[in-house]
């Protein structure tokens, strides 16, 4: 799997730099534990543990993990309670998706539609 991941980060930056953007990928395995991390130059520091998140949510749910924002918006004790469950991890913001074969990869450092675009072409 870390050669994937690596894979899937470089098609990201890729994508991240046409895009003029800087953000950080991470890569999870199916459980959720951290694969590969790249920050890229001039993203902010909490953008690595952010893209963790996303994936982290996307892959223990089974869906983007934008999917995941409408449901906890409505629910918003829920959603602090799932935080708190999963000591943080839990991210239900756009930016992330499931990958085919297991695991997720997730961005951040942009808007999230862009987030979500950098992971779209990382899974390429």
């Amino acid at each position: 799997m870390l050669e994937q991941a690596r894979e899937i980060v470089e098609r990201g930056k890729r994508r991240a730099e046409e895009l003029g953007v800087s953000v950080s990928i991470a890569v999870v395995d199916d459980g959720g534990h951290l694969v590969a991390v790249e920050r890229m130059d001039g993203a902010g520091f909490v953008t690595a543990e952010i893209a963790w998140g996303k994936a982290w949510t996307s892959v223990a749910f089974g869906v983007p993990s934008g999917g995941m924002a409408d449901p906890m918006g409505s629910a918003p004790a829920f959603s602090a309670a799932v935080s708190a469950a999963t000591h943080g991890r839990f991210t239900p913001r756009q930016g992330a998706l499931p990958l085919p074969g297991g695991g997720a990869v997730g961005a951040s450092g942009a808007t999230s539609e862009q987030d979500e675009d950098i992971a779209r072409a990382g899974i390429g």
